[in-house]
């Protein structure tokens, strides 16, 4: 059995040079490696640490070493930037520990030649870690101690001024365990005592009153409540689209990008069950998902379908009651959720996803009948993706209005509900970044 850091360095690898996912690549491992709880905790916390502080773990390194990081191989290179994590930002360990563990995991990859170099970072590194300085520019320094490439702070800085850090902070926290709970099958009362004679401690959201806030993460597949369908793990904001949504029993719904499937559940369990959602997704694999959701949860109204959310479907036009566009996004609300988001986004990237979303929203509301309403929302934070989508639509489109949701939401963000769409700041309530909108079809084309 590996250890926790052996592991941990493999997958750090294995994210930086194969672009994977953090998130579904601990999934997977944690889902064929047998593992101690407190060894599994160790692991998650070491791998979206040094993905989440890359830049900064880097600076660091390159004060202390003749070789830049950006000439080291990268197993070498990730040794170090977990030995640093673990000084910096965890409970410190011995410094011999860390010495001897990161020397040990050369040698266990076959790199016994470049022991010694690393002992001597290391060794160098700890005898000066409290006099490292930071760049003193204000953007330069925000960039490289909070790790993120310095065009995505000046993004944030130029919409967000003053929240800028708090931002940069946010998205290097653990987010909250949360979990919605499947009220065609129990309530959040019935749910919270039986996660409760399970050692499992919760308390209600003041966010929506179908969310349980988890005291401590748990493994759900091996958990006999979720396996019975009483729950699906979500964040709260993700839960917070389709609520706004708020279909009606007996409606007709269709979710244009609809994988995993959470959001798409979630409109079903509103509906008690009761009517019709066509859930859309342009892989098969990824319907699969959505299926395998509503069967554990015991939905019956769910009809997936393969299909490109930018390409009208004509037998669609004017037939639905209410549609979900959950668009493709940057991912900037999430990132401290999937860290590598930092490192693989683009400027070019947003510019070209606000295209696709426009187009995307242009078709799914065709689908809309008169009276029926469409909402459009993101896990990100910029204007080119949100709010100058939702503007740029209601102006060309006069046959609809923008629609207030401020009795679905908590008292803080029920001035900017009133006027039709809310951004949610990463940590909001402790949600996470999220934009919201919806609108209302008012007369035919």
């Amino acid at each position: 059995m590996q250890t926790p850091r052996m592991a941990a360095l493999q997958l750090c690898c294995k994210i930086e040079q194969d672009g994977a996912y953090s998130n579904l690549l601990l999934q997977e491992y944690l889902r064929q490696q047998p593992m101690q709880e407190k060894d599994k905790h160790l692991l998650v916390r070491l791998v979206y640490g040094v993905v989440q502080q890359r830049l900064r773990l880097d600076y660091i390194i390159s004060q202390f070493s003749s070789v830049k990081p950006s000439r080291m191989k990268p197993v070498i290179l990730n040794i170090l930037r977990l030995a640093v994590y673990q000084s910096e930002c965890m409970d410190r360990i011995p410094d011999y520990a860390l010495v001897n563990e990161s020397v040990e995991l050369a040698k266990q990859n076959g790199l016994s030649s470049l022991s010694g170099f690393i002992n001597g970072v290391l060794r160098a590194y700890l005898r000066g870690r409290e006099s490292v300085e930071y760049p003193k520019a204000t953007l330069h320094y925000m960039s490289t101690y909070y790790s993120y490439p310095q065009w995505l702070v000046k993004l944030i800085r130029d919409k967000y001024k003053e929240k800028t850090e708090w931002i940069l902070q946010q998205g290097n926290l653990v987010p909250m365990a949360s979990i919605r709970v499947n009220r065609t099958k129990l309530s959040p009362e019935t749910l919270q005592q039986r996660l409760q004679q399970e050692n499992i401690e919760s308390h209600m959201s003041r966010v929506l009153e179908d969310a349980l806030i988890l005291e401590q993460g748990i493994d759900y597949e091996r958990n006999s409540s979720f396996q019975k369908g009483y729950f699906t793990p979500q964040d709260i904001s993700s839960m917070l689209a389709a609520r706004i949504l708020d279909p009606k029993s007996g409606q007709t719904v269709i979710d244009v990008c609809s994988a995993p499937g959470g959001k798409t559940t979630y409109l079903a369990e509103q509906m008690q069950n009761h009517g019709k959602i066509v859930a859309c997704d342009i892989y098969p694999h990824k319907l699969k998902l959505v299926q395998q959701a509503a069967q554990r949860l015991g939905i019956t109204i769910i009809e997936t379908k393969q299909q490109d959310a930018a390409v009208e479907v004509a037998a669609w036009r004017g037939q639905a009651d209410c549609v979900l566009v959950d668009a493709p996004c940057s991912g900037l609300g999430i990132i401290r959720r999937k860290p590598e988001i930092k490192w693989t986004k683009t400027l070019t990237d947003i510019q070209q996803l606000s295209m696709l979303q426009y187009q995307i929203l242009q078709t799914a509301s065709c689908y809309v009948k008169l009276g029926g309403e469409l909402v459009y929302s993101t896990c990100t934070l910029t204007n080119e993706e949100n709010n100058d989508i939702f503007y740029r639509f209601l102006r060309e489109h006069p046959q609809f209005e923008a629609v207030e949701f401020s009795s679905l939401v908590p008292e803080e963000w029920k001035p900017a509900a009133a006027r039709g769409s809310l951004q949610i700041l990463p940590g909001e309530l402790g949600c996470d970044g999220f934009y919201i909108a919806k609108m209302k079809r008012i007369k035919e084309s």
